[in-house]
């Protein structure tokens, strides 16, 4: 069981183990981690996000844990952080400026390196490095408007290397679709109008 807290640490607890000692305790960010996830088709390989805006790959090999890449996602504060189920070289970051991105670690020399040895045998080589069949979805809620909180990978073909899903701009759309179908139905009611005053 692993938890992350307000100060950036992440703990690591064996529930098969009596008593409260942890396996291990990691400062992975300078402000509060939000969300971890390790990968399902790499042993030990686990990312977190933060307020500190960067979302980390991590080695945890032996209950000893290292950094292997560090990068600022340029989206503001992070909420959330999700490897791909079945591309393991894909990871999901949202925050704070309504976007999920796409981010393909797999031409990361240092990751590649790191975990190319640990790849599970039923991932399918084609998908290793970004293949097709999922896309990442990410929702807000009442508290965290416009910010989003919560990732889930869906079936799907996946986007290319780095895709960005802007959801101010979707709603932008939705709200402007939704004018447009006030103003076509207030020209409907005009017209009636008319054609009664005649």
């Amino acid at each position: 069981m692993q938890l992350s807290t307000e100060d950036g640490l992440v703990t690591c607890y064996d529930g098969r183990m009596t008593g409260s000692a942890s396996i291990f305790t990691l400062q992975a960010h300078d402000e509060a981690t939000c969300a971890l996830d390790f990968n399902p088709r790499i042993p030990h390989c686990l990312v977190t996000c933060s307020f500190d805006k960067t979302v980390k790959i991590w080695d945890v090999l032996d209950q000893r844990p290292s950094l292997v890449h560090t990068r600022d996602m340029g989206m503001g504060k992070l909420f959330a952080a999700s490897f791909c189920p079945d591309v393991p070289y894909s990871v999901a970051v949202a925050g704070g400026k309504g976007k999920v991105d796409v981010w393909n670690t797999s031409n990361l020399t240092a990751v590649r390196k790191r975990f190319d040895s640990r790849l599970l045998d039923d991932v399918p080589p084609a998908v290793r490095v970004g293949g097709a069949g999922r896309i990442c979805h990410g929702w807000s809620n009442e508290l965290n408007e416009g910010e989003i909180v919560y990732l889930r990978w869906c079936d799907c073909v996946q986007p290319s290397a780095t895709a960005v899903l802007d959801l101010n701009a979707v709603a932008s759309v939705v709200a402007s679709s939704a004018s447009d179908a006030g103003g076509a139905s207030e020209s409907k009611k005009n017209k009636k109008k008319k054609r009664s005053n005649k």
